[in-house]
């Protein structure tokens, strides 16, 4: 008996000790040294919201009116009836990510509880980088242990990277040899041959918020889309700029800060979306694209669909390559998926319920 309850004791000590995974977002401890932790908690609530908004339209029986007219800007080719895309079946993709996001993600932990692979921390400056090769300029991440040249990492400051508000990785761990054969025999084995196998641990996904705009959400005093739309005169400038001719923005782009931000970046996520081949199961993609622009000169400076203009090119293009379920569709298109969710949360939360018309502009939902 005194063996048989010691052997359940020691079972019980090596349960505590292992890590505890759950589903889930996590707070990098360096957005509290940045002073945006709650900023950026508040963040992530209002982007889940937008998610569920989403949910909710896409599943309402009748489709609102004007859920129709945005599936028409951000999904449908001209002459396409918009409602029937859900009919079709061509919008399950985007209903699958919407409820992956909410099933992967939308937890907040603290502590010590350790995301899996197919949730995010988010990270707010990139003290986790430790040098290990300086004349190589080598840099090693301290939570998933892959190293990089620190030069190559987006959005750390420069000119160019002022464009990015944040990046998005899904790593790994390095190659570990599995052996699955009887140890009494193959103990040795090569983990190449029969008796064992290389593999990949999936470590979470990181979304890394760009330096200048942690400053910059740091010292706004509007960070979320309903703080905007709260104060009338808040944000006229940002909005007058985006909608001039040489940045093709529209209001909405304006309208969606770092919550919208968030939800663009989580889509990216392995948790988000996965893609395998049918045939031996190998993995084609993970988390969505920024999908390529089709205006030519932005394609040509290799610039992806950002904003509404963007994403509507994109979706009326005539090409065959932008048509839903391709890998540059609309479907496709993270800030596509992020522009809906966060007008469908316009349309359905708030006291004064407003849309986007087709040049982008909030309106009142009539």
């Amino acid at each position: 008996m005194f063996i048989m309850w010691s052997w359940l004791f020691l079972s019980l000590l090596l349960y505590c000790s292992l890590p505890v995974f759950v589903k889930s977002y996590k707070i990098d401890q360096s957005c509290e040294d940045k002073g945006i932790m709650q900023d950026v908690h508040n963040a992530m609530e209002s982007a889940f919201i937008m998610v569920q908004s989403a949910i909710d339209s896409l599943a309402a029986s009748p489709l609102d009116a004007d859920t129709i007219e945005l599936l028409g800007f951000l999904y449908a080719k001209k002459g396409d009836n918009p409602a029937q895309l859900i009919q079709q079946g061509k919008l399950a993709k985007t209903l699958r990510i919407l409820r992956n996001i909410n099933t992967n993600m939308r937890t907040e932990v603290i502590g010590d509880a350790t995301p899996s692979g197919y949730d995010v921390i988010i990270f707010c400056h990139y003290d986790r980088f430790v040098e290990i090769d300086k004349t190589q300029n080598i840099w090693r991440d301290s939570v998933t242990d892959y190293l990089l040249r620190f030069d190559d990492v987006p959005c750390r400051g420069s000119t160019m990277d002022r464009i990015a508000l944040a990046v998005t990785i899904n790593p790994v761990s390095d190659p570990v040899p599995v052996h699955d054969a009887d140890p009494e025999t193959e103990d040795d084995a090569d983990p190449e041959t029969v008796g064992g196998r290389v593999v990949e641990y999936l470590k979470p996904t990181q979304i890394q918020l760009c330096l200048w705009f942690v400053d910059w959400v740091k010292n706004k005093e509007f960070k979320q889309g309903g703080d905007v739309q709260k104060r009338t005169k808040i944000g006229r400038f940002v909005i007058k700029l985006a909608e001039s001719k040489g940045f093709g923005l529209a209001q909405i782009d304006a309208y969606s800060l770092l919550d919208k931000v968030l939800l663009h970046e989580m889509t990216h996520g392995r948790g988000a979306y996965e893609r395998t081949n049918p045939i031996n199961g190998w993995l084609i993609q993970e988390g969505l694209i920024d999908v390529p622009s089709a205006t030519s000169v932005y394609q040509a400076l290799d610039w992806a669909a950002y904003g509404w203009t963007g994403a509507m090119k994109i979706a009326k293009s005539s090409k065959y390559m932008y048509n839903l379920g391709d890998y540059w569709g609309p479907d496709n298109n993270a800030d596509t998926l992020a522009l809906f969710g966060s007008v469908c949360k316009l349309m359905n939360h708030g006291s004064e319920r407003r849309k986007v018309d087709s040049k982008g502009r909030i309106v009142p939902k009539i």
